[in-house]
Protein backbone atom coordinates (compact mmCIF):
# COMPACT_ATOMS: atom_id res chain seq x y z
CA UNK A 1 0.00 0.00 0.00
CA UNK A 2 3.02 2.15 1.19
CA UNK A 3 4.93 1.54 -2.04
CA UNK A 4 1.35 2.11 -3.96
CA UNK A 5 1.12 5.84 -2.40
CA UNK A 6 4.95 6.70 -2.88
CA UNK A 7 4.34 5.76 -6.97
CA UNK A 8 0.98 7.65 -7.08
CA UNK A 9 3.48 10.47 -6.21
CA UNK A 10 6.23 9.49 -8.42
CA UNK A 11 3.47 9.85 -11.41
CA UNK A 12 2.54 13.44 -10.57
CA UNK A 13 6.66 14.37 -9.59
CA UNK A 14 8.75 12.27 -11.89
CA UNK A 15 6.27 10.50 -14.61
CA UNK A 16 9.44 9.54 -17.14
CA UNK A 17 10.96 7.16 -14.47
CA UNK A 18 7.37 6.41 -12.70
CA UNK A 19 5.80 5.54 -15.81
CA UNK A 20 9.37 3.08 -16.50
CA UNK A 21 8.35 1.41 -13.30
CA UNK A 22 4.99 0.57 -13.67
CA UNK A 23 5.68 -0.24 -17.42
CA UNK A 24 8.08 -3.03 -16.29
CA UNK A 25 6.26 -4.11 -12.98
CA UNK A 26 2.80 -4.08 -14.24
CA UNK A 27 1.98 -7.40 -12.10
CA UNK A 28 2.77 -5.29 -9.26
CA UNK A 29 1.06 -2.15 -9.69
CA UNK A 30 -1.87 -3.33 -11.44
CA UNK A 31 -3.95 -4.09 -8.39
CA UNK A 32 -2.85 -0.52 -7.19
CA UNK A 33 -3.78 1.46 -10.14
CA UNK A 34 -7.25 0.35 -10.12
CA UNK A 35 -7.53 1.41 -6.66
CA UNK A 36 -5.87 5.15 -7.71
CA UNK A 37 -8.67 4.33 -11.01
CA UNK A 38 -11.19 4.38 -8.04
CA UNK A 39 -10.33 7.09 -6.00
CA UNK A 40 -10.14 9.54 -9.01
CA UNK A 41 -13.39 8.53 -9.47
CA UNK A 42 -15.12 8.98 -6.64
CA UNK A 43 -13.31 12.28 -6.13
CA UNK A 44 -15.37 13.34 -9.07
CA UNK A 45 -18.49 11.86 -8.49
CA UNK A 46 -18.10 13.71 -5.43
CA UNK A 47 -18.64 17.35 -7.19
CA UNK A 48 -21.55 16.06 -8.49
CA UNK A 49 -24.29 18.59 -8.08
CA UNK A 50 -26.97 17.43 -5.66
CA UNK A 51 -30.51 19.56 -4.56
CA UNK A 52 -32.63 19.30 -1.86
CA UNK A 53 -35.41 19.09 -4.38
CA UNK A 54 -34.20 15.51 -5.39
CA UNK A 55 -35.28 12.18 -3.97
CA UNK A 56 -32.29 9.99 -2.62
CA UNK A 57 -32.97 7.47 -5.37
CA UNK A 58 -32.34 10.50 -7.99
CA UNK A 59 -29.09 11.41 -5.55
CA UNK A 60 -27.92 7.68 -5.74
CA UNK A 61 -28.07 7.34 -9.47
CA UNK A 62 -26.71 10.97 -10.40
CA UNK A 63 -23.35 9.97 -7.74
CA UNK A 64 -23.36 6.41 -9.44
CA UNK A 65 -23.74 7.87 -13.11
CA UNK A 66 -20.81 10.60 -12.56
CA UNK A 67 -18.61 7.76 -11.19
CA UNK A 68 -19.41 5.22 -13.47
CA UNK A 69 -18.68 7.70 -16.51
CA UNK A 70 -15.69 8.48 -14.81
CA UNK A 71 -14.37 4.77 -14.70
CA UNK A 72 -15.83 3.95 -18.20
CA UNK A 73 -14.06 6.88 -19.66
CA UNK A 74 -10.64 6.09 -17.86
CA UNK A 75 -10.83 2.16 -18.93
CA UNK A 76 -12.09 3.35 -22.89
CA UNK A 77 -9.01 5.91 -22.71
CA UNK A 78 -6.55 3.43 -22.08
CA UNK A 79 -8.34 0.83 -24.16
CA UNK A 80 -8.08 3.33 -27.27
CA UNK A 81 -4.61 4.43 -26.85
CA UNK A 82 -3.19 0.70 -26.38
CA UNK A 83 -5.16 -0.31 -29.60
CA UNK A 84 -3.68 2.76 -31.32
CA UNK A 85 -0.55 2.25 -29.73
CA UNK A 86 -0.17 -1.46 -30.59
CA UNK A 87 -1.11 -0.72 -34.01
CA UNK A 88 1.78 1.38 -34.64
CA UNK A 89 4.14 -0.82 -33.29
CA UNK A 90 4.17 0.01 -29.18
CA UNK A 91 3.86 -1.57 -26.04
CA UNK A 92 1.18 -5.03 -27.01
CA UNK A 93 0.78 -5.65 -23.36
CA UNK A 94 -2.54 -4.43 -22.80
CA UNK A 95 -1.74 -4.23 -18.41
CA UNK A 96 1.07 -2.61 -18.75
CA UNK A 97 -0.15 0.11 -21.00
CA UNK A 98 -3.51 0.12 -18.78
CA UNK A 99 -1.48 0.29 -15.32
CA UNK A 100 0.32 3.38 -16.70
CA UNK A 101 -3.08 4.81 -17.56
CA UNK A 102 -5.24 4.48 -14.36
CA UNK A 103 -2.14 5.83 -12.41
CA UNK A 104 -2.87 8.59 -14.21
CA UNK A 105 -6.15 9.13 -12.61
CA UNK A 106 -4.01 10.66 -9.45
CA UNK A 107 -3.07 13.57 -11.58
CA UNK A 108 -6.89 14.35 -11.74
CA UNK A 109 -7.25 14.33 -7.48
CA UNK A 110 -5.50 17.96 -7.28
CA UNK A 111 -6.46 18.94 -10.53
CA UNK A 112 -10.70 18.71 -9.74
CA UNK A 113 -9.72 20.08 -6.05
CA UNK A 114 -8.70 23.16 -7.68
CA UNK A 115 -11.37 23.17 -9.80
CA UNK A 116 -13.99 22.77 -7.19
CA UNK A 117 -12.65 25.79 -5.42
CA UNK A 118 -13.06 28.00 -8.57
CA UNK A 119 -16.64 29.06 -8.05
CA UNK A 120 -15.94 30.07 -4.37
CA UNK A 121 -12.22 32.15 -5.16
CA UNK A 122 -13.39 33.88 -7.93
CA UNK A 123 -16.25 36.28 -7.18
CA UNK A 124 -13.90 37.50 -3.90
CA UNK A 125 -10.84 38.07 -5.72
CA UNK A 126 -10.34 41.74 -6.07
CA UNK A 127 -9.27 42.84 -9.41
CA UNK A 128 -9.06 41.83 -12.83
CA UNK A 129 -5.17 41.27 -12.41
CA UNK A 130 -5.78 38.22 -9.90
CA UNK A 131 -8.38 36.41 -11.93
CA UNK A 132 -6.05 36.67 -14.90
CA UNK A 133 -3.44 34.80 -12.68
CA UNK A 134 -5.81 31.85 -11.71
CA UNK A 135 -6.68 31.82 -15.57
CA UNK A 136 -2.84 31.23 -16.32
CA UNK A 137 -3.05 28.74 -13.35
CA UNK A 138 -5.89 26.84 -15.00
CA UNK A 139 -4.45 26.81 -18.21
CA UNK A 140 -0.96 26.04 -16.96
CA UNK A 141 -2.21 23.16 -15.38
CA UNK A 142 -3.74 21.74 -18.75
CA UNK A 143 -0.53 22.21 -20.32
CA UNK A 144 0.43 19.81 -17.49
CA UNK A 145 -1.82 17.28 -17.57
CA UNK A 146 -1.50 17.00 -21.85
CA UNK A 147 2.43 17.11 -21.33
CA UNK A 148 2.43 14.28 -18.49
CA UNK A 149 0.26 12.05 -20.50
CA UNK A 150 2.25 12.59 -24.14
CA UNK A 151 5.43 11.09 -21.56
CA UNK A 152 3.36 8.27 -20.63
CA UNK A 153 2.87 7.08 -24.04
CA UNK A 154 6.71 8.20 -25.24
CA UNK A 155 7.67 5.75 -22.70
CA UNK A 156 5.01 2.88 -22.65
CA UNK A 157 5.67 2.20 -26.60
CA UNK A 158 8.98 3.98 -27.05
CA UNK A 159 7.38 6.64 -29.34
CA UNK A 160 9.30 10.18 -30.04
CA UNK A 161 7.17 13.31 -28.90
CA UNK A 162 5.25 13.93 -32.02
CA UNK A 163 3.93 10.61 -32.33
CA UNK A 164 3.00 10.17 -28.89
CA UNK A 165 1.04 14.11 -29.10
CA UNK A 166 -0.42 12.37 -32.06
CA UNK A 167 -1.51 9.79 -30.18
CA UNK A 168 -2.71 11.82 -27.34
CA UNK A 169 -5.00 13.57 -30.07
CA UNK A 170 -6.43 10.58 -32.10
CA UNK A 171 -7.67 9.22 -28.42
CA UNK A 172 -9.28 12.28 -27.33
CA UNK A 173 -10.98 12.67 -30.93
CA UNK A 174 -11.94 8.92 -30.09
CA UNK A 175 -13.05 9.81 -26.34
CA UNK A 176 -15.31 12.58 -27.42
CA UNK A 177 -16.82 10.68 -29.98
CA UNK A 178 -18.30 8.11 -27.92
CA UNK A 179 -18.84 10.14 -24.80
CA UNK A 180 -21.63 12.17 -26.36
CA UNK A 181 -23.90 9.35 -27.45
CA UNK A 182 -23.62 8.13 -23.50
CA UNK A 183 -24.02 11.40 -22.00
CA UNK A 184 -27.01 12.36 -24.50
CA UNK A 185 -28.53 8.81 -23.12
CA UNK A 186 -28.14 9.49 -19.55
CA UNK A 187 -29.47 13.30 -19.80
CA UNK A 188 -32.17 11.31 -21.62
CA UNK A 189 -32.63 9.02 -18.64
CA UNK A 190 -32.01 11.18 -15.98
CA UNK A 191 -31.50 14.62 -14.86
CA UNK A 192 -28.18 16.40 -16.39
CA UNK A 193 -26.07 16.76 -13.42
CA UNK A 194 -23.41 19.80 -13.05
CA UNK A 195 -19.99 20.44 -11.78
CA UNK A 196 -19.70 23.18 -9.28
CA UNK A 197 -17.45 25.26 -12.30
CA UNK A 198 -20.55 24.74 -14.83
CA UNK A 199 -23.41 26.29 -12.18
CA UNK A 200 -21.45 29.80 -12.15
CA UNK A 201 -21.62 30.04 -16.00
CA UNK A 202 -24.84 32.50 -17.07
CA UNK A 203 -27.60 30.82 -17.74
Amino acid sequence: MRDGLAMAYDVIMHPNSAFATLRDNDRRYFPMSVAVLLLSSIQYASFVSLTPAMTAQEQVMRVAAGFGLTVLGFATTAGIIYLIGRVLGGNKSWRKVFTAIFYTGIIWVPASAFASLLPSLLPVLPSAGLHAMVGAAVFSLGVWVVIVHVKLIKVLNGFGTAKAFGILVLSGIAHVVWIIPVILLYLWVSPPFELPLMQTLPQ
